[in-house]
């Protein structure tokens, strides 16, 4: 099946006996007739701004409407994702959000603004984030394993650091430390620059940051890359091993950050289905994609179809693994 009756498919679920499917995508037709903001849960500069700004510039061509960029940062990314789901459902509020927004945040805080599973309509999984284990390398260690066994021997001595208390790092080093019974101290930070410039300073002992992060320091000696999350090694570190094939069979390890685009729900399916078709083709750019890996994703692209199929079946294991380490963040 093409792309465009994967589209027609996906419109037509939505829009359900209601609205025939050519009716439906003629009703897209005068859409859009002025500015779409693109709402960015994150500060100007950082890897979701330049992935949001150059999708921004190659959707606004393709529609003929500019598109405009919203950073919202704040509240563990639920300022921004909140603005996209309480915003009219028109088709000129879209955002892009991470998983942690729409997934992580329900199990984490007392109080979340919106439901991500009633509230939001998911145009796309746009792009996904491997993250990398670093380490100072004044450590002792060559290997993921060595450096649990390094912590093991140094009760209380390890510490790693998040980009704040209930992100994927914070995640996976409360499942590292209960799953191997290891004493070891999580430090939060307000964003990865100073959470790394800690590590590299040998005020911690490990990290999990971003590719686009760590690719700098890594090359020039000022951290050692242990292993990435993901299923394959990365293009920029080829001798850096994924955590399975570091034999580390955990799935919790093997998990991706996911960067998803988002309207509200009660949007329009024809209009959904135009943004979803003008999205993948700007994906499918060269422009696009090379700014995609200069930040260290991996471009994606998949369809509203797949993209809740897989939202939904993430969402209960990653419930599970978090109500499980009872990590609860205020």
């Amino acid at each position: 099946m093409n792309r465009r009756d994967l589209l027609l498919r996906s419109l037509l679920a939505g829009a359900g006996t209601a609205l025939p499917g050519a009716a439906a995508l003629a009703a897209a037709e005068d859409y859009p007739s002025r500015a779409i903001t693109l709402v960015l849960p994150a500060q100007a500069g950082g890897a979701l701004d330049i992935l949001g700004r150059a999708m921004a510039d190659e959707m606004g061509r393709r529609l003929g409407q500019p598109v405009i960029v919203d950073n919202k940062p704040g509240a563990a990314l639920m300022m921004g994702t909140n603005q996209v789901a309480k915003a009219p459902p028109d088709g000129y509020t879209i955002g892009l959000t991470l998983t942690q927004a729409v997934v992580n945040n329900l199990f984490l805080m007392a109080k979340v603004p919106y439901d991500p599973r009633r509230d939001l309509a998911y145009i796309s999984e746009v792009c996904t984030a491997q993250v990398v284990l670093v380490v100072h390398p004044g450590l002792p260690v060559d290997s993921a394993n060595a450096l649990w066994e390094w912590a093991r021997a140094n009760p209380g001595k390890a510490s790693y650091g998040s980009w704040g208390a209930g992100s994927f790092p914070h995640v996976m080093g409360s499942h590292v430390a209960r799953t191997r019974g290891l004493e070891m101290t999580h430090v939060p930070y307000k964003g990865e620059a100073p959470m790394l410039q800690d590590l590299v300073g040998g005020q911690l002992s490990w990290a999990l940051g971003s590719l686009g992060s760590v690719r700098g320091f890594v090359a020039s000696g000022r951290l050692r890359a242990l292993a990435v999350t993901g299923d394959k090694r990365l293009d920029d570190m080829p001798k850096v091993p994924t955590f399975p094939q570091a034999g580390l069979s955990d799935p919790e390890l093997s998990v991706t950050g996911q960067v998803l685009m988002i309207a509200p729900a009660a949007t329009p399916p024809a209009v959904l289905a135009k943004i979803e078709q003008t999205a993948l083709a700007a994906l499918d750019t060269t422009a696009v994609r090379a700014r995609i890996q200069t930040i260290g994703m991996v471009a994606l692209g998949r369809g509203s179809v797949e993209t809740r199929a897989r939202y939904d079946a993430n969402f209960p294991l990653q419930e599970k693994l978090i109500r499980g380490l009872g990590i609860q963040v205020e």
